[in-house]
């Protein structure tokens, strides 16, 4: 899950793009219209009714790609 959502957030931050990750790469990537929002939001949820520990799962997933270098608003 990890990935993906590096992948969006670069993607959604530059206009050319080259990704190379564990499961996908992508060389020379142009995304036309580009995003409006830069970077893109990600948003993540979890429902605690059915796993009680989903919630703090879904927190640790979101900060370490936030850690590694998301910009500073």
């Amino acid at each position: 899950m990890e990935e993906p959502v590096t992948f969006l957030r670069q993607v959604s931050s530059e206009q050319r793009n080259a990704f190379t990750g564990r499961h996908f790469a992508e060389t020379d990537l142009v995304l036309l219209p580009p995003f409006v929002q830069r970077p893109l939001p990600i948003w993540m949820v979890a429902n605690p009714a059915k796993a009680p520990d989903a919630v703090e799962h879904v927190r640790r997933r979101v900060a370490r790609p936030g850690a590694a270098g998301s910009p500073s608003r």
